[in-house]
């Protein structure tokens, strides 16, 4: 197990790291991508087609999207249906199958927190 400090210190960095993702996001969009609303009308929330537990994609911009709470709601359910068709084809074949795969590559969480703090201080 982790010391106290270090597990802290990892948690503080992933919380970092998503707040910042959240603003590129909502920066890139604007607006929610499958019924448009924006944040006058909507609560908009982040996205993840791939779980946030995975962390090898967990800020991948292309895993990521902003919703309104609506649309998240009734979406969630639909990861192996209406939402990965929808993915697929904001993608391409090609682009979501690579995402796939990074989903599944198993780098250590610390390296890709690293990664990642680097390209969004970019």
């Amino acid at each position: 197990t982790f010391p106290k400090r270090v597990k802290r210190h990892r948690i503080a960095t992933t919380k970092r790291l998503d707040a910042l993702m959240r603003v590129f996001l909502l920066q890139r969009d604007r607006r929610c991508k499958v019924c448009g609303k924006d944040a006058q009308k909507a609560i908009l929330h982040v996205s993840h087609f791939w779980s946030r537990r995975f962390h090898t994609v967990r800020w991948d911009q292309e895993n990521a999207d902003i919703f309104c709470a609506g649309c998240h709601f009734r979406w969630e359910k639909e990861k192996q249906g209406t939402y990965m068709d929808w993915k697929r084809n904001q993608l391409g074949a090609e682009r979501y199958e690579a995402l796939r795969r990074r989903c599944y590559d198993f780098r250590p969480s610390k390296l890709v927190r690293a990664e990642v703090m680097t390209w969004l201080k970019s």
